[in-house]
């Protein structure tokens, strides 16, 4: 099993917890942020507080597959 950094595992957890859809596509990952208030300002927060995470996309990916949030993508050859 892979060890994920303990802040990636916090990222997911918190925006999950939050109401939001977060799932792995590919390589990648997709954020579905919540519309409606307070989660849509708590999920706000979180991203704010977290800071950059462009480094992090692919262990952010690959936790959510761990804890199978993921969409399968076909790619042709």
């Amino acid at each position: 099993m892979t060890a994920f950094p303990p802040r990636v595992i916090e990222l997911v957890q918190s925006l999950l917890s939050a109401a939001c859809d977060m799932w792995a596509v590919g390589s990648g990952y997709c954020v579905g942020e919540p519309i409606g208030e307070p989660s849509a300002n708590e999920v706000h927060a979180i991203l704010r507080d977290f800071g950059e995470r462009q480094h992090l996309i692919e262990e952010i990916s690959g936790y959510l597959k761990s804890i199978g949030r993921d969409i399968a993508v076909d790619c042709p050859d």
